[in-house]
């Protein structure tokens, strides 16, 4: 189960900051009332799942809330998670469905819980408006890192050198890469292996969306055992332009034997609903093999596979 960490710093000796690119809000409440701009994820017809899209780039009226209900969690449970979980498990128990106001007197809402670390997705305070200091994190700039002093490298373990997109051989095929809903099996093993409060919270954390998985199979085409594997998603929109990309490394106990196979899935829920309609492509970059020598991808990407995400 993957989290999305969280970083909360409070901003002191200020009365009112405006909520921009670099800070979150944490408790959507303080919404109500504000103006704010529609961004691109769509809205719907209030209590139903029929999206609107017309209303992007418009201004409303924040009018009301739907607090989403999360399985209460005692505090001394929650005392005993990382600064990570916890934070995360906050900011779910803080989402809900809003619901704004055009200047037109139509009234939308957005379709689905919103989680105040993601309200810049949906919308966007219109300049002006602010939001009390003690209602907002934010994020510290990058402080920049002392210059890195090349060092020369052996010529036993240099990586080799390969004309750059010239189709290359590959020791590991990717056979099977499919981006779904996941289907009966993933909820029996999630059933099993999660419980309903672990199942809600990661729920929460995808913006109330359902699971989505990636589920991928790579082949040893070798004639050399693969102490570990190094791959990667890239997300194409149905203009075939990159959306979202994600890094996969294979956990093998053991080597994988040539023409052995190695399996396994992640959660892209957050990756395949940014990307819509689209296609998903999985390339091996790196190879470490048993006698620990490598193989490196290119640039080419030739050891891949590309299939379109199933909605």
């Amino acid at each position: 189960m993957r989290y999305v960490s969280a970083i909360l710093i409070f901003v002191s000796g200020l009365s009112t900051a405006v909520f921009g690119q670099d800070a979150t809000i944490k408790d959507l409440n303080a919404l109500v009332g504000k103006q704010v701009i529609v961004q691109r994820m769509p809205l719907c017809q209030p209590g139903t799942y029929q999206q609107v899209l017309t209303y992007a780039g418009k201004q409303a009226t924040v009018v009301s809330l739907k607090p989403f209900k999360l399985p209460f969690m005692a505090k001394v449970n929650m005392s005993r998670l990382t600064p990570e979980v916890r934070a995360t498990i906050e900011d779910a128990q803080h989402m809900s469905t809003m619901l704004v106001k055009f200047e037109d007197g139509t009234q939308l809402d957005s379709c689905s819980p919103v989680l105040p670390s993601m309200f810049s997705n949906y919308f966007e305070l219109v300049p002006g408006q602010t939001i009390e200091s003690s209602n907002i994190s934010v994020v510290p700039a990058a402080v920049p890192t002392a210059p890195v002093v090349a060092t020369a490298v052996p010529v036993a373990t240099a990586k080799p050198v390969v004309p750059i997109n010239s189709q290359q051989e590959c020791p590991v095929v990717v056979t099977k890469a499919t981006s779904t809903d996941g289907g009966f099996r993933h909820l029996l093993i999630d059933t099993l292996t999660k419980s309903e409060f672990e199942r809600a919270v990661e729920k929460a954390t995808q913006g109330g969306r359902d699971p989505h998985y990636l589920d991928v199979r790579m082949r040893n085409n070798s004639e050399k055992g693969i102490r570990g594997i190094e791959a990667f998603v890239v997300y194409l929109n149905i203009m075939g332009d990159q959306s979202a990309t994600s890094s996969i490394l294979s956990q093998n106990d053991k080597p994988i034997k040539p023409s052995g196979e190695y399996k396994g899935y992640s959660v892209d829920t957050y990756e395949s609903s940014s990307n819509g309609k689209g296609d998903v492509s999985v390339y091996v970059n790196r190879v470490r093999f048993e006698d620990n020598s490598f193989w490196y991808d290119n640039g080419s990407h030739s050891c891949a596979l590309l299939t379109q995400i199933k909605q």
